[in-house]
Protein backbone atom coordinates (compact mmCIF):
# COMPACT_ATOMS: atom_id res chain seq x y z
CA UNK A 1 0.00 0.00 0.00
CA UNK A 2 2.86 2.46 0.52
CA UNK A 3 4.56 1.61 -3.12
CA UNK A 4 0.95 2.11 -4.44
CA UNK A 5 0.70 5.46 -2.49
CA UNK A 6 4.41 6.78 -3.77
CA UNK A 7 3.52 5.88 -6.93
CA UNK A 8 0.22 8.11 -6.79
CA UNK A 9 2.00 10.65 -5.27
CA UNK A 10 4.93 11.02 -8.03
CA UNK A 11 4.30 14.00 -10.43
CA UNK A 12 3.13 12.44 -13.97
CA UNK A 13 4.28 13.30 -17.15
CA UNK A 14 2.32 15.26 -20.05
CA UNK A 15 -0.49 13.14 -21.36
CA UNK A 16 -0.26 10.22 -18.56
CA UNK A 17 -3.19 9.27 -16.18
CA UNK A 18 -2.36 9.65 -12.82
CA UNK A 19 -2.69 6.45 -10.58
CA UNK A 20 -4.75 8.03 -8.56
CA UNK A 21 -7.54 8.88 -10.89
CA UNK A 22 -7.65 5.27 -12.29
CA UNK A 23 -7.77 3.77 -8.27
CA UNK A 24 -9.46 6.87 -6.56
CA UNK A 25 -12.19 8.39 -9.12
CA UNK A 26 -12.50 12.17 -7.61
CA UNK A 27 -15.48 13.07 -6.79
CA UNK A 28 -17.05 15.61 -4.14
CA UNK A 29 -16.07 14.51 -1.47
CA UNK A 30 -13.10 12.30 -2.52
CA UNK A 31 -9.85 13.65 -4.33
CA UNK A 32 -6.19 11.45 -3.42
CA UNK A 33 -4.77 13.33 -6.05
CA UNK A 34 -6.15 16.76 -3.87
CA UNK A 35 -5.06 15.37 -0.75
CA UNK A 36 -1.48 14.06 -2.43
CA UNK A 37 -1.06 16.96 -3.90
CA UNK A 38 -1.30 19.33 -0.73
CA UNK A 39 1.54 20.38 1.50
CA UNK A 40 0.86 17.59 3.85
CA UNK A 41 1.39 14.90 1.95
CA UNK A 42 5.34 16.14 1.21
CA UNK A 43 8.17 16.05 3.82
CA UNK A 44 10.46 19.09 2.08
CA UNK A 45 10.61 17.83 -1.69
CA UNK A 46 9.95 14.20 -1.11
CA UNK A 47 6.14 12.56 -0.69
CA UNK A 48 5.21 11.53 2.63
CA UNK A 49 4.38 8.63 1.26
CA UNK A 50 8.00 7.45 0.72
CA UNK A 51 8.60 7.62 4.52
CA UNK A 52 5.98 5.35 4.80
CA UNK A 53 7.29 3.05 2.29
CA UNK A 54 11.12 3.37 4.82
CA UNK A 55 8.86 2.90 7.75
CA UNK A 56 7.21 -0.15 6.71
CA UNK A 57 9.98 -2.03 4.97
CA UNK A 58 12.29 -1.62 8.13
CA UNK A 59 9.38 -2.81 10.22
CA UNK A 60 9.18 -6.03 7.44
CA UNK A 61 13.28 -6.69 7.27
CA UNK A 62 12.98 -6.46 11.45
CA UNK A 63 10.54 -9.02 12.39
CA UNK A 64 11.69 -11.31 9.14
CA UNK A 65 14.71 -11.17 10.92
CA UNK A 66 14.96 -10.62 14.38
CA UNK A 67 11.52 -11.86 15.34
CA UNK A 68 9.65 -11.38 18.42
CA UNK A 69 12.71 -11.84 21.46
CA UNK A 70 12.77 -13.89 24.24
CA UNK A 71 12.54 -12.60 27.67
CA UNK A 72 15.97 -12.37 28.17
CA UNK A 73 16.32 -10.01 24.85
CA UNK A 74 12.56 -7.84 25.16
CA UNK A 75 14.60 -4.82 25.37
CA UNK A 76 15.19 -5.19 21.57
CA UNK A 77 11.36 -4.89 21.01
CA UNK A 78 11.27 -1.66 22.54
CA UNK A 79 12.98 -0.69 18.83
CA UNK A 80 10.07 -1.78 16.56
CA UNK A 81 7.33 -0.69 19.38
CA UNK A 82 8.52 2.61 19.43
CA UNK A 83 8.91 3.09 15.81
CA UNK A 84 5.05 1.89 15.16
CA UNK A 85 4.15 4.31 18.12
CA UNK A 86 5.56 7.10 15.84
CA UNK A 87 3.88 5.20 12.67
CA UNK A 88 0.48 5.57 14.76
CA UNK A 89 0.99 9.28 15.62
CA UNK A 90 1.30 10.00 11.88
CA UNK A 91 -1.68 8.36 11.70
CA UNK A 92 -3.42 10.00 13.45
CA UNK A 93 -2.23 13.48 12.59
CA UNK A 94 -2.73 12.52 8.48
CA UNK A 95 -6.31 11.33 9.35
CA UNK A 96 -7.21 14.45 11.62
CA UNK A 97 -5.59 16.43 8.33
CA UNK A 98 -8.23 14.87 6.04
CA UNK A 99 -11.09 15.09 8.19
CA UNK A 100 -10.41 18.79 9.63
CA UNK A 101 -7.95 20.62 7.06
CA UNK A 102 -8.88 19.24 4.05
CA UNK A 103 -11.85 19.38 1.93
CA UNK A 104 -11.69 15.98 0.93
CA UNK A 105 -10.47 12.37 1.90
CA UNK A 106 -7.97 10.06 0.15
CA UNK A 107 -9.88 6.30 0.68
CA UNK A 108 -6.35 4.83 -0.25
CA UNK A 109 -4.78 6.78 2.73
CA UNK A 110 -7.01 5.74 4.87
CA UNK A 111 -6.96 1.93 4.27
CA UNK A 112 -3.00 2.65 4.81
CA UNK A 113 -3.58 4.03 7.89
CA UNK A 114 -6.03 1.53 8.77
CA UNK A 115 -3.16 -1.15 8.17
CA UNK A 116 -0.61 0.86 10.22
CA UNK A 117 -3.15 0.86 13.39
CA UNK A 118 -3.15 -2.89 12.79
CA UNK A 119 0.61 -3.25 12.98
CA UNK A 120 0.93 -1.59 16.03
CA UNK A 121 -1.79 -3.19 17.68
CA UNK A 122 0.00 -6.80 16.59
CA UNK A 123 3.70 -4.63 17.96
CA UNK A 124 1.80 -4.29 21.07
CA UNK A 125 0.48 -7.30 21.87
CA UNK A 126 3.69 -9.25 21.10
CA UNK A 127 5.06 -7.06 24.22
CA UNK A 128 2.07 -7.46 26.17
CA UNK A 129 3.13 -11.66 25.48
CA UNK A 130 6.17 -11.38 26.58
CA UNK A 131 5.29 -9.96 29.71
CA UNK A 132 2.81 -12.03 30.16
CA UNK A 133 5.70 -14.94 29.53
CA UNK A 134 7.42 -12.88 32.03
CA UNK A 135 4.67 -13.57 34.83
CA UNK A 136 4.39 -17.08 34.78
CA UNK A 137 7.96 -17.71 34.72
CA UNK A 138 8.01 -15.89 37.98
CA UNK A 139 4.85 -17.25 39.62
CA UNK A 140 5.82 -20.82 38.61
CA UNK A 141 9.80 -20.71 39.97
CA UNK A 142 9.73 -17.59 42.10
CA UNK A 143 12.19 -14.45 41.44
CA UNK A 144 15.66 -16.09 41.69
CA UNK A 145 14.63 -19.29 40.07
CA UNK A 146 13.37 -17.28 37.26
CA UNK A 147 16.76 -14.98 37.04
CA UNK A 148 18.38 -17.48 37.62
CA UNK A 149 16.73 -19.63 34.15
CA UNK A 150 16.75 -16.72 32.20
CA UNK A 151 19.16 -17.95 29.23
CA UNK A 152 20.90 -16.73 26.75
CA UNK A 153 19.27 -13.34 25.46
CA UNK A 154 17.83 -13.26 21.63
CA UNK A 155 18.08 -11.38 19.77
CA UNK A 156 21.71 -10.87 20.25
CA UNK A 157 23.78 -7.22 19.86
CA UNK A 158 25.16 -8.51 16.75
CA UNK A 159 21.63 -9.95 14.79
CA UNK A 160 19.44 -6.75 15.92
CA UNK A 161 22.55 -4.51 15.62
CA UNK A 162 23.10 -5.71 11.85
CA UNK A 163 19.44 -5.66 10.87
CA UNK A 164 19.04 -2.26 12.22
CA UNK A 165 21.63 -0.89 10.10
CA UNK A 166 20.20 -3.24 7.25
CA UNK A 167 17.12 -2.07 7.54
CA UNK A 168 18.38 2.06 8.04
CA UNK A 169 20.50 1.18 4.93
CA UNK A 170 17.28 0.44 2.62
CA UNK A 171 15.10 3.11 4.08
CA UNK A 172 17.67 5.83 2.80
CA UNK A 173 18.47 4.07 -0.02
CA UNK A 174 14.52 4.17 -0.83
CA UNK A 175 14.04 7.61 -0.07
CA UNK A 176 17.50 8.98 -2.36
CA UNK A 177 16.06 6.28 -5.08
CA UNK A 178 12.50 8.77 -4.66
CA UNK A 179 13.83 11.91 -4.67
CA UNK A 180 15.93 10.72 -7.61
CA UNK A 181 12.73 9.93 -9.61
CA UNK A 182 10.99 12.58 -8.12
CA UNK A 183 13.40 15.17 -10.21
CA UNK A 184 13.62 12.78 -12.79
CA UNK A 185 10.00 12.86 -14.00
CA UNK A 186 9.72 16.81 -12.86
CA UNK A 187 13.40 17.30 -15.29
CA UNK A 188 11.00 15.61 -17.99
CA UNK A 189 8.19 17.65 -17.31
CA UNK A 190 10.09 21.17 -17.44
CA UNK A 191 12.09 19.73 -20.18
CA UNK A 192 9.02 19.48 -22.36
CA UNK A 193 7.47 22.69 -21.36
CA UNK A 194 10.20 24.50 -22.66
CA UNK A 195 10.06 22.80 -25.58
CA UNK A 196 6.39 23.90 -25.78
CA UNK A 197 7.48 27.28 -25.42
CA UNK A 198 10.50 27.08 -28.35
CA UNK A 199 7.86 24.96 -30.58
CA UNK A 200 5.76 28.62 -30.19
CA UNK A 201 6.43 30.67 -33.32
CA UNK A 202 4.78 33.23 -31.79
CA UNK A 203 7.27 33.73 -29.44
CA UNK A 204 10.30 32.70 -31.88
CA UNK A 205 9.44 35.67 -34.18
CA UNK A 206 8.73 37.87 -31.26
CA UNK A 207 12.13 36.96 -29.22
CA UNK A 208 14.24 37.23 -32.75
CA UNK A 209 12.48 40.81 -33.13
CA UNK A 210 13.72 42.10 -30.16
CA UNK A 211 17.38 41.22 -30.50
CA UNK A 212 19.59 43.74 -31.71
CA UNK A 213 20.73 44.38 -34.93
CA UNK A 214 24.63 43.02 -35.68
CA UNK A 215 26.75 43.29 -38.74
CA UNK A 216 27.68 40.35 -39.61
CA UNK A 217 30.57 39.76 -42.54
CA UNK A 218 30.41 36.85 -45.12
CA UNK A 219 33.98 36.15 -46.55
CA UNK A 220 35.20 34.42 -50.30
CA UNK A 221 36.21 31.39 -47.73
CA UNK A 222 32.71 30.80 -45.91
CA UNK A 223 30.15 28.50 -47.07
CA UNK A 224 27.27 29.46 -48.38
CA UNK A 225 24.05 27.90 -49.31
CA UNK A 226 21.39 28.96 -51.79
CA UNK A 227 21.26 32.39 -53.89
CA UNK A 228 24.65 34.17 -53.15
CA UNK A 229 22.37 37.59 -53.61
CA UNK A 230 19.62 36.41 -51.67
CA UNK A 231 18.11 39.37 -49.52
CA UNK A 232 17.71 37.02 -46.05
CA UNK A 233 21.43 35.86 -44.96
CA UNK A 234 21.06 33.11 -42.32
CA UNK A 235 24.94 32.79 -40.51
CA UNK A 236 25.57 29.75 -38.53
CA UNK A 237 28.27 29.45 -36.04
CA UNK A 238 28.97 25.72 -35.45
CA UNK A 239 31.64 22.79 -34.55
CA UNK A 240 31.86 19.55 -36.61
CA UNK A 241 31.67 17.41 -33.54
CA UNK A 242 28.37 19.27 -32.42
CA UNK A 243 25.15 16.36 -32.87
CA UNK A 244 22.69 19.53 -33.21
CA UNK A 245 24.99 21.35 -35.42
CA UNK A 246 24.79 17.98 -38.21
CA UNK A 247 20.94 18.73 -37.42
CA UNK A 248 20.74 22.25 -38.69
CA UNK A 249 23.29 21.29 -41.58
CA UNK A 250 21.19 18.26 -42.52
CA UNK A 251 17.96 20.48 -43.05
CA UNK A 252 19.77 23.57 -44.37
CA UNK A 253 19.66 22.69 -48.05
CA UNK A 254 16.13 22.00 -47.71
CA UNK A 255 15.35 25.61 -45.91
CA UNK A 256 17.14 27.33 -48.73
CA UNK A 257 15.54 25.62 -51.38
CA UNK A 258 12.31 25.81 -49.86
CA UNK A 259 12.82 30.15 -48.87
CA UNK A 260 14.67 30.79 -52.16
CA UNK A 261 15.19 34.65 -50.93
CA UNK A 262 17.22 33.03 -48.15
CA UNK A 263 20.90 32.10 -48.45
CA UNK A 264 22.85 30.35 -45.29
CA UNK A 265 26.38 31.01 -44.57
CA UNK A 266 28.42 28.69 -42.24
CA UNK A 267 31.20 29.88 -39.96
CA UNK A 268 33.36 28.06 -37.42
CA UNK A 269 33.09 27.89 -33.34
CA UNK A 270 35.05 25.04 -32.41
CA UNK A 271 34.00 23.73 -28.68
CA UNK A 272 37.45 23.27 -27.87
CA UNK A 273 39.88 25.27 -25.65
CA UNK A 274 42.79 24.40 -28.42
CA UNK A 275 42.21 26.79 -30.55
CA UNK A 276 38.60 29.14 -29.02
CA UNK A 277 40.08 29.52 -24.75
CA UNK A 278 37.00 31.13 -24.49
CA UNK A 279 35.06 28.24 -23.80
CA UNK A 280 34.71 26.76 -20.43
CA UNK A 281 36.49 23.61 -21.47
CA UNK A 282 37.16 21.72 -24.36
CA UNK A 283 33.85 19.50 -24.84
CA UNK A 284 34.97 17.98 -28.52
CA UNK A 285 38.68 17.63 -28.79
CA UNK A 286 39.18 17.50 -32.24
CA UNK A 287 36.54 20.62 -33.19
CA UNK A 288 39.73 22.42 -34.29
CA UNK A 289 41.08 20.29 -36.71
CA UNK A 290 37.87 19.66 -38.73
CA UNK A 291 37.61 23.40 -39.02
CA UNK A 292 41.09 23.88 -40.01
CA UNK A 293 40.35 20.90 -42.56
CA UNK A 294 37.33 23.30 -44.02
CA UNK A 295 38.73 26.27 -43.83
CA UNK A 296 41.57 24.51 -46.07
CA UNK A 297 39.59 22.75 -48.57
CA UNK A 298 37.57 26.01 -49.15
CA UNK A 299 40.56 28.22 -50.01
CA UNK A 300 41.42 25.28 -52.71
CA UNK A 301 37.94 24.67 -53.75
CA UNK A 302 35.46 28.10 -54.45
CA UNK A 303 32.41 25.58 -55.83
CA UNK A 304 30.26 25.90 -53.08
CA UNK A 305 28.42 22.21 -53.71
CA UNK A 306 31.99 21.04 -53.71
CA UNK A 307 32.17 22.75 -50.03
CA UNK A 308 28.45 21.54 -48.90
CA UNK A 309 29.46 18.07 -49.92
CA UNK A 310 32.64 17.79 -47.88
CA UNK A 311 30.97 19.74 -45.12
CA UNK A 312 28.41 17.08 -45.14
CA UNK A 313 31.23 14.24 -45.10
CA UNK A 314 32.98 15.92 -41.78
CA UNK A 315 29.34 15.79 -40.41
CA UNK A 316 28.90 12.37 -40.66
CA UNK A 317 32.63 11.50 -39.75
CA UNK A 318 32.49 13.20 -36.61
CA UNK A 319 32.53 10.32 -34.66
CA UNK A 320 35.93 9.64 -36.10
CA UNK A 321 37.73 13.00 -36.44
CA UNK A 322 40.13 10.87 -34.06
CA UNK A 323 41.47 9.51 -37.27
CA UNK A 324 41.93 12.67 -39.51
CA UNK A 325 39.93 11.83 -42.09
CA UNK A 326 40.56 14.90 -43.34
CA UNK A 327 42.61 14.24 -46.90
CA UNK A 328 40.40 10.64 -47.55
CA UNK A 329 37.33 13.10 -47.35
CA UNK A 330 38.60 15.34 -49.89
CA UNK A 331 39.82 12.57 -52.01
CA UNK A 332 36.49 11.59 -52.28
CA UNK A 333 34.98 14.57 -52.66
CA UNK A 334 37.33 15.97 -55.58
CA UNK A 335 38.61 12.86 -57.18
CA UNK A 336 41.96 11.46 -57.61
CA UNK A 337 42.20 13.39 -61.12
CA UNK A 338 41.92 16.59 -59.33
CA UNK A 339 43.22 16.16 -55.31
CA UNK A 340 46.64 17.19 -54.93
CA UNK A 341 47.21 16.04 -51.57
CA UNK A 342 50.84 18.08 -50.98
CA UNK A 343 48.87 21.52 -51.73
CA UNK A 344 46.09 20.24 -49.65
CA UNK A 345 48.43 19.58 -46.31
CA UNK A 346 50.45 22.83 -46.87
CA UNK A 347 47.02 24.62 -46.84
CA UNK A 348 46.19 22.82 -44.08
CA UNK A 349 49.14 23.80 -41.96
CA UNK A 350 49.17 27.39 -43.43
CA UNK A 351 48.83 30.66 -41.10
CA UNK A 352 46.07 31.67 -43.64
CA UNK A 353 43.87 29.16 -42.71
CA UNK A 354 44.50 29.36 -38.87
CA UNK A 355 43.70 33.03 -39.14
CA UNK A 356 40.60 31.87 -40.88
CA UNK A 357 39.49 29.83 -38.02
CA UNK A 358 40.48 32.54 -35.78
CA UNK A 359 38.71 35.65 -37.00
CA UNK A 360 35.15 33.23 -36.88
CA UNK A 361 35.57 32.80 -33.57
CA UNK A 362 36.73 36.44 -32.84
CA UNK A 363 33.66 37.66 -34.50
CA UNK A 364 31.64 35.10 -32.31
CA UNK A 365 32.48 36.55 -29.13
CA UNK A 366 32.20 40.14 -30.17
CA UNK A 367 28.70 38.68 -30.93
CA UNK A 368 28.34 36.73 -27.39
CA UNK A 369 28.06 33.33 -29.05
CA UNK A 370 28.42 31.01 -26.25
CA UNK A 371 27.65 27.50 -27.78
CA UNK A 372 26.58 25.74 -30.73
CA UNK A 373 24.93 25.97 -33.46
CA UNK A 374 23.77 29.83 -32.83
CA UNK A 375 21.94 31.09 -35.58
CA UNK A 376 21.38 35.37 -36.48
CA UNK A 377 18.81 36.03 -39.14
CA UNK A 378 19.48 39.12 -40.44
CA UNK A 379 21.98 40.38 -38.23
CA UNK A 380 19.34 39.18 -35.10
CA UNK A 381 19.81 36.31 -33.30
CA UNK A 382 17.86 33.48 -33.77
CA UNK A 383 15.96 31.00 -30.38
CA UNK A 384 15.45 28.27 -32.95
CA UNK A 385 15.22 27.80 -36.31
CA UNK A 386 12.81 25.19 -36.68
CA UNK A 387 9.86 23.45 -34.36
CA UNK A 388 10.39 19.96 -33.06
CA UNK A 389 8.53 17.06 -32.91
CA UNK A 390 7.40 17.27 -29.28
CA UNK A 391 7.99 13.26 -29.12
CA UNK A 392 11.54 13.64 -31.50
CA UNK A 393 12.94 16.05 -29.74
CA UNK A 394 15.74 16.18 -32.35
CA UNK A 395 13.43 15.92 -35.76
CA UNK A 396 12.16 19.39 -36.89
CA UNK A 397 8.16 19.38 -37.95
CA UNK A 398 8.50 20.00 -41.68
CA UNK A 399 4.99 21.70 -42.12
CA UNK A 400 4.92 24.00 -38.55
CA UNK A 401 8.78 24.77 -39.15
CA UNK A 402 7.97 26.09 -42.91
CA UNK A 403 5.16 28.27 -40.81
CA UNK A 404 7.93 29.75 -38.79
CA UNK A 405 9.70 31.15 -41.73
CA UNK A 406 7.07 32.46 -43.39
CA UNK A 407 5.97 34.65 -40.41
CA UNK A 408 10.35 35.13 -39.77
CA UNK A 409 10.48 36.56 -43.22
CA UNK A 410 7.29 38.46 -42.97
CA UNK A 411 8.52 41.93 -43.29
CA UNK A 412 5.93 43.04 -40.78
CA UNK A 413 6.78 40.20 -38.50
CA UNK A 414 9.62 41.92 -37.14
CA UNK A 415 8.12 45.36 -36.89
CA UNK A 416 8.85 45.85 -33.07
CA UNK A 417 12.38 44.97 -33.26
CA UNK A 418 14.95 47.08 -31.80
CA UNK A 419 17.82 48.50 -34.53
Amino acid sequence: MAAVLSRMALPTSDGESSLSSVLCRPTASVNCDYVLGSAYAKIGPVPSAFAGMFYFAFLLLWFAVVGIPNRAGRAWHWIPLGLTALGMAASIWFTYVMAVRLPVWCPLCGIFHAINACVFALTCLAWRRLRSVDRRVYAAAGSAAAASDSGASYPSAARAGVTAGAALAAGVILLLGAYALTHQINSIRYHRELLRIKNDVDYIVWRHGREPRREIGVGPADLVLGDPNATNTLVVFSDFECHACAGFHKNAAGLVRTFPQVRCVFKHFPMSRECNPGVPKSMHVFACDAARAAAAFNRLVEAQEKREQFYTALYRQRERLAERPYARLVLEVMGASTFNPRNYEERLKSAEVLGRVQADIELARVLGVEGTPTIFLNGRRLESWGIRKTERGSEPDAEKTAALWKSLLNPNANQNGVD
